[in-house]
């Protein structure tokens, strides 16, 4: 199985940033999984209303999850000699934070575990949502006040805080200050050889393939 390592928080915290850099630095040995609601909702899925809708909506994205996660495992074993490793944007439990109950309540209706849940997962690292005037933004999809994405910020932090090897990125002076703390948590689950993880340098070697964007988070 290749590592698999989740990339949350709550809306505009970086996440998708990120993941874009990471995948375009490397060719070969690491895969990312697109958001699903995202997917589900830029399809023209309606927003839930009521509890069943709800239900129906999020079943709709565990599942959309999954099938992901699948699909890019199978791409990140390609041409590659070493343990790969897939990183998802949002992970199974982030739909927790949306749901109008406790998490193990959103699990059952999942048909599944928090802690099998965990399971699924090598690492998870939080990104904390930006500040309004630091990179906070509104997208068609993200529609969210700077009050409501906190709010979400706080519930995803509860949903992964157990699980075994989670780490919170609180935000930093400037945005590139928070990706490169990211980036060195992330690190040793890249495919590099052992030789080139101790040469491996987050804040030169990756930001001069990949400039940070300094005042604007996608994610």
């Amino acid at each position: 199985m290749p590592h698999k390592i989740v990339i949350t928080g709550g809306p505009s915290a970086g996440k998708t940033t990120l993941l874009n850099k990471i995948e375009s630095f490397f060719q070969s040995g690491v895969a990312v999984v697109p958001e699903a609601a995202s997917i589900l909702f830029s399809s023209g899925h309606q927003r839930p209303t009521n509890f069943e809708e709800a239900l129906l909506t999020q079943n709709k994205i565990y599942q959309l999850q999954r099938e992901l996660e699948a699909k890019a495992a199978e791409r990140a074993w390609m041409n590659c000699d070493q343990k790969p490793a897939v990183l998802c944007d949002r992970g199974s439990l982030d739909g927790g934070a949306y749901w109008p109950g406790a998490l193990r309540e959103f699990c059952q209706a999942m048909g599944t575990t928090v802690d099998r849940e965990y399971d699924r997962y090598t690492l998870v690292i939080h990104l904390q949502t930006a500040e309004v005037g630091k990179g906070y933004t509104n997208t068609a999809l993200r529609t969210e006040t700077h009050a409501e994405a906190s709010m979400l910020d706080s519930r995803i932090a509860e949903n992964w805080g157990m699980h075994e090897n989670y780490h919170f990125v609180p935000n930093q002076n400037t945005f590139e200050e928070k990706l490169a703390l990211a980036l060195k948590i992330i690190a040793p689950y890249f495919p590099l050889q052992e030789a080139e993880k101790k040469s491996f340098n987050i804040s030169s070697d990756f930001f001069r393939k990949n400039p940070p964007l300094l005042h604007h988070a996608e994610g």
